[in-house]
């Protein structure tokens, strides 16, 4: 049997923006501490309790919906703080050997970007703007998926409005025409018996 362990992660996670991500790379922070948090298998890879209602995944999913949802763009230094802190927390809490090095990494870098030491390079901008553009264009895609139906509908609609206004204009000006066939039938049919009865009484003089 094929394992296929990002298929099983991902029936811990609401359906909704995580049906179609086919690697971790593609998941969200949110996505991947929902599963740290909802499989058991991950709790023997934390010195926290993960049991608890509380823990340092639950704290750090909060800190990350936060600042998705955030007013602004702009955080305050103590709300700066409080969410580095709580990342921190989290890395540090690691105990699996094979994610050592990197959690220590990323805790020095944590640290220098609380102390404002953390140097920002030109790659770091560029990255930052790319993975802005891949979401940005990811967000919009989403947004059009959900509206698609709504979107169609509302091109059937206007376009079933049009053709009715078009059939009623042909419809009308059909009647219009067929009134002013009739009109000029109706001229000619009497010009001609006019004529006719011209003729007649002509022919009649005639005679006598």
């Amino acid at each position: 049997m094929v394992r296929r362990p990002l298929e099983d992660c991902k029936m811990l996670l609401s359906k909704d923006g995580y049906k179609d991500v086919n690697k971790v790379e593609d998941a969200d922070f949110n996505g991947i501490v929902n599963v740290l948090i909802n499989c058991e298998l991950f709790k023997m890879f934390f010195k926290d309790d993960l049991t608890q209602k509380e823990n340092v995944c639950t704290k750090a999913r909060d800190v990350g919906r936060d600042v998705r949802h955030a007013p602004s763009m702009s955080m305050t230094s103590q709300d700066s703080d409080r969410a580095i802190d709580t990342l921190i927390a989290l890395l540090q809490s690691l105990k699996h050997v094979n994610h050592q090095v990197a959690a220590n990494t990323a805790v020095d870098k944590l640290t220098q970007l609380k102390n404002g030491t953390l140097a920002i390079t030109t790659e770091d901008v560029d990255t930052t703007f790319e993975l802005l553009k891949e979401n940005l264009i990811a967000k919009i895609k989403e947004a059009l998926e959900k509206e698609k139906d709504t979107l169609v509908k509302e091109m059937v609609d206007a376009f079933n409005k049009r053709l009715s206004k078009v059939i009623e204009t042909i419809q009308r000006k059909e009647n219009d025409l067929l009134k002013t066939v009739k009109r000029k039938r109706d001229n000619v049919l009497d010009t001609i018996d006019e004529k006719r009865d011209d003729v007649i009484e002509t022919v009649k003089r005639k005679k006598r």
